[in-house]
């Protein structure tokens, strides 16, 4: 039995994969659509995806942690080291292909098999670093609904709520752009054990139910604020209307007064 060693890795930033075929050296590594594919050696890669994640794949310690350390200085903006995921494949040639909770199962190691894995763990990392924007939208929106508790009205400016609304659906974008949801890898629709693979390791790790929990947070801050906006701009129009009746009311006072002082004379 062999086992193999998945790291995951996740970035903040996007990353420029063909900036990163440098990074490793003589070995083999080539940009195909949105992922960077280099052979590190036998039964060795790394592969990284433009949406922000490294996946190393029975790679070394040290060599994983070098060329994280490279990727990294090329990003600016981190707003902490890289999260990141472990997993592990065994490969036992009298067994049939299996997923369990850490580990996969295979019959043998193929590249395409690996590729499965390592795009499902570099959504799963994804998915982690997403979580936790969510939840600095969630403290931000809390602060939002307690300040309008306390204070009994809408905020008085309405441009800051909309860039934060423009954050919520920034953020959702991303996040239906890393998981392509609709888009299996290509080999899924040529090799029926790839396509179970697939979606063994994506009903494992959870990646549709923590999209949908995440999805939902997003819509309904997006539909609170809009909300907000909309009593805001309510306000607003209140206030402008409330000026201009002052503003007749004055000239209306003014008019009379003149009226009255020509009368006199």
């Amino acid at each position: 039995m062999a086992t193999i060693s998945i790291l995951a890795y996740g970035f903040a930033s996007t990353l420029k994969l063909r900036d990163v075929v440098p990074l490793f050296g003589a070995g083999e590594a080539r940009v195909e659509k949105d992922r960077l594919l280099a052979t590190m050696g036998a039964d060795r890669w790394a592969l990284a995806y433009d949406f922000g994640s490294l996946v190393f794949v029975n790679v070394s310690p040290a060599e994983s942690t070098r060329l994280v350390d490279a990727v990294a200085a090329k990003l600016t903006g981190e707003p902490h080291p890289p999260l990141t995921e472990s997993f592990t494949i065994e490969v036992q040639p009298d067994k049939p292909m299996e997923v369990r909770f850490d580990r996969v199962i295979l019959p043998e190691l193929t590249l395409g098999a690996v590729e499965i894995v390592a795009e499902v763990m570099a959504q799963s990392v994804a998915m982690d670093y997403y979580s936790d924007d969510v939840d600095e939208i969630e403290k931000e929106t809390d602060r939002i609904a307690a300040e309008l508790r306390s204070a009994g009205r809408v905020p008085g400016r309405v441009r800051p709520t909309l860039q934060f609304i423009g954050l919520c659906i920034a953020t959702r974008n991303d996040i239906i752009s890393t998981l392509a949801l609709f888009d299996k890898p290509d080999a899924t629709w040529e090799n029926e054990q790839l396509d179970r693979l697939w979606i063994s390791l994506r009903k494992m790790l959870e990646l549709d139910d923590r999209y949908r929990a995440l999805d939902a947070k997003l819509r309904m801050f997006q539909d609170n604020l809009v909300l907000l906006v909309e009593l805001a701009r309510s306000r607003s129009t209140l206030v402008l209307e409330f000026a201009v009746a002052i503003l007749i009311a004055g000239e209306m006072a003014i008019m009379v007064w003149q009226i009255l002082a020509s009368s006199g004379h």
